[in-house]
């Protein structure tokens, strides 16, 4: 009888120790080992998300979602999520609580991204919501802008291509024939023109011989000329040094002389018979020397 009683205690023991290790367990993956703080989000979205979701801040677990609640107190309806988080846990301000997955099969978890706010949420306050960016949404996005693209951009143009199409093919076409029609004229002249150049060309190279010739003769002069040249250019030097030593007699001189002539051209002026008789007319004589 004792022996059944311990084996019952025994049995019992270890049964509640499995049980305690389970909730222990439970409690850890869940990030619940303790008091907790409790933060509100909303999301328009909440696929994937439910009760149990896990709770990041910058990739570290620090609690998990506790309930989803329709909310419609903004107009709109939104879904409000109740987040527990450990306790004394800092959420500055500015952070936003992102819905995120890490991989193509991996459950969503709510991802809070630190603000860089200096003050600190209070527990019970809300958190700006991120709503959930993986590859399938990038896709769903990509798809809608391309739609709107398509809508928008593409289809009017293709409308206006095809309404400006036929007009484009008939001008082609009359430029086409008016080629054919006019190409032997432009083959015709692209042959007089070429025969034309060749001729400007052959005779602007016996210009060239020519001009050369030219050089070389008075290149030949030049040299045979090269002493008399020399000496005439000491002559003209000497002359130059010369000229410029009686300079200011040579001037002098025509100073003189051109008063000579200001003087005689004068006295023609007021007495004409000068140039007759040589002599001086009565008022002339009659006038003082100075």
């Amino acid at each position: 009888m004792k022996n059944t009683k311990l084996n019952y205690t025994i049995v019992g023991s270890f049964v509640l120790l499995m049980v305690l290790a389970l909730v222990i367990v439970v409690s850890v993956l869940a990030g619940r080992t303790g008091s907790v703080d409790t933060y509100f989000t909303a999301y328009s979205n909440v696929s994937g998300v439910k009760y149990g979701t896990q709770v990041l801040y910058e990739g570290y677990p620090i609690g998990q979602v506790e309930s989803i609640s329709p909310d419609r107190s903004a107009g709109k309806l939104m879904f409000k999520i109740e987040m527990a988080i450990q306790e004394g846990w800092p959420i500055p301000e500015g952070s936003v609580a992102q819905m995120t997955s890490t991989g193509l099969l991996a459950a969503v978890s709510i991802d809070i991204k630190a603000g860089s706010g200096a003050d600190i949420h209070k527990p019970g306050s809300s958190l700006p919501g991120g709503e959930l960016l993986n590859m399938f949404s990038a896709f769903k996005d990509i798809a809608g802008e391309f739609g709107d693209l398509n809508q928008q951009g593409l289809m009017p143009l293709l409308d206006t291509i095809n309404k400006y199409v036929p007009e484009l093919m008939a001008n082609l076409l009359t430029v086409s024939r008016d080629v054919s029609e006019k190409g032997p004229a432009i083959t015709t002249n692209l042959m007089e023109f070429s025969g034309n150049f060749a001729v400007l060309s052959h005779d602007l190279k016996a210009t060239k011989d020519r001009i050369d010739g030219v050089l070389a003769n008075m290149e030949g002069v030049t040299g045979g000329n090269r002493e008399n040249i020399d000496q005439s250019l000491a002559d003209l030097r000497h002359t130059l040094q010369s000229v410029s030593r009686h300079i200011d007699s040579i001037t002098y001189n025509l100073e003189g002389t051109t008063r000579n002539v200001h003087e005689f051209s004068r006295q023609i002026r007021q007495n004409p018979g000068v140039l007759l008789s040589g002599q001086k007319t009565a008022d002339d004589a009659a006038k003082p020397k100075p």
